[in-house]
């Protein structure tokens, strides 16, 4: 640019103007003087004008610059070696006097015209970030420049960890620094969140997701799962219930448990729909065991429960074999040792509603003698009037009609005749009969031809 001289800068202009030729400079100047005037006056009243290049210097006058003073940097008359970067002269001690770099400037190269221009030195309207020193938050701290806004996500992350200084708002995140809960940001308006079609579930979505590879999803926290098993593990978003699976309903953490999906260590009955052998087959589950009581079909819980299996109340309804083989004193209780003397045919005498007391008898399957029953005590015995006998019971009576005796065996009884045959209990002597007096019957009689 073409710069005119003062006449406060020619002295120092004329005291260099030997090299200023070296550069090739050219000068005019003219000069009045009037006669007897002395060199101060004289050079007060100079009114000179000069023309010069700076732009040659390889250092160009713009905006500021242009309205200082030439001395400001030509000190001392010096213009070999004067500096051309902004540092050269903006520093404590420099070349010339100028303003330095404020203690609280931003930590930053000594590159200012980076950020700065020659006409607005004190606000920099634009910054290159590739001169700054210091972190993001140093300068956007909301003082100094704008820092993060009220609304920013929860991070303790530096900006440039997301941020680029070429598109601020396009952030590549981080999450590594980040502090709040996923849902934080991603609730579908900041950042993309939870899909329509996701399992029902709590919004803890770290507790299944990670950063680093957020799908497909390679553990589940099932604590954050709202919805059911099945809800999830339906044979699409999840391994199902397979074919071989027993029959039952959905309800999978009845028996599963998401620590330990199988075996399984419990089994919820009520969610069952097969039957009990459907299961305990002896190779899904245990079965019933080879000593078990013959059942003839029928089901386990005609006579178990689940909650106390080993208790059973047992079912007779379809048994058709002799209850001995059940009651043998092993597999269940059997025939005491103070009970009568019969075969084991227990069901001659026992019925499965009411065992005891015994209401009916069937004699066939008494093996003692009568009296081992009827003595008074375990049965009806021999009445106080009854006629004077042996014990041998059935020697009269008949187990099918006891009482009235049809047919007596005179070998059992033990009284004189006349002790029965007395016309009361039995047909006595007739009124035809000879006188006998004391004479017995049976001196004249006996009981297999009476007549």
């Amino acid at each position: 640019m073409i710069h005119v001289l003062t006449r406060r800068g020619f002295s120092t202009f004329a005291a260099m103007l030997g090299l200023l030729l070296l550069f090739g400079v050219s000068a005019a100047y003219g000069q009045e003087a009037t006669g007897n005037q002395d060199d101060s006056a004289a050079s007060e009243e100079v009114a000179e004008s000069f023309t010069f290049d700076h732009f040659a210097t390889g250092f160009a006058l713009e905006n500021a610059h242009a309205q200082i003073d030439c001395e400001s940097c030509h000190s001392r008359g010096r213009f070999e070696g004067t500096p051309v970067v902004c540092a050269g002269c903006h520093i404590e001690g420099g070349f010339v006097e100028a303003s330095a770099k404020p203690v609280n400037h931003i930590q930053a190269t000594n590159s200012c015209d980076d950020c700065h221009t020659t006409m607005e030195w004190t606000f920099a309207v634009q910054v290159d970030h590739a001169s700054v020193l210091g972190s993001c938050e140093s300068c956007h701290n909301g003082t100094t420049a704008i820092g993060k806004h009220p609304t920013h996500l929860e991070t303790s992350n530096q900006c440039d960890d997301c941020h680029i200084t070429a598109s601020f708002s396009l952030a590549n995140f981080d999450h590594a620094g980040a502090t709040g809960s996923c849902i934080g940001c991603h609730d579908g308006v900041q950042a993309t969140g939870k899909n329509p079609t996701h399992i029902s579930a709590t919004n803890d979505c770290e507790l299944c997701h990670s950063t680093t590879v957020w799908s497909p999803v390679i553990r589940v926290d099932h604590s954050a799962v709202t919805g059911s098993c099945a809800s999830c593990h339906d044979g699409s978003q999840a391994t199902g219930k397979p074919v071989t699976h027993i029959n039952t309903t959905n309800n999978c953490d009845a028996c599963h448990g998401v620590n330990v999906w199988s075996p399984v260590l419990r089994v919820d009955h009520i969610e069952v729909n097969g039957t009990c052998d459907s299961c305990h087959d002896n190779v899904i589950a245990e079965g019933k065991p080879a000593g078990h009581y013959p059942t003839l079909g029928q089901q386990c819980d005609a006579c178990h429960i689940t909650t106390d299996w080993a208790q059973a109340v047992y079912s007779h309804g379809n048994i058709d074999m002799g209850c001995v083989v059940c009651h043998d004193n092993r597999l269940a209780p059997g025939k005491t040792p103070t009970h009568l003397n019969t075969i084991d045919a227990c069901e001659f005498c026992h019925n499965t509603i009411v065992w005891t007391p015994t209401v009916a008898v069937d004699h066939t399957a008494v093996l003692g003698s009568c009296v081992s029953c009827h003595d008074g005590v375990s049965a009806t015995g021999k009445g106080v009037d009854h006629i004077t006998v042996t014990n041998t019971c059935d020697a009269c009576h008949g187990t099918i009609q006891w009482s009235p005796v049809g047919v007596v065996n005179h070998s059992e009884v033990l009284g004189a005749c006349a002790s029965c045959h007395d016309g009361v209990v039995a047909q006595g002597q007739g009124p035809t009969h000879l006188p006998t007096g004391a004479i017995p019957c049976d001196a004249c009689h006996n009981t297999t031809a009476w007549q």
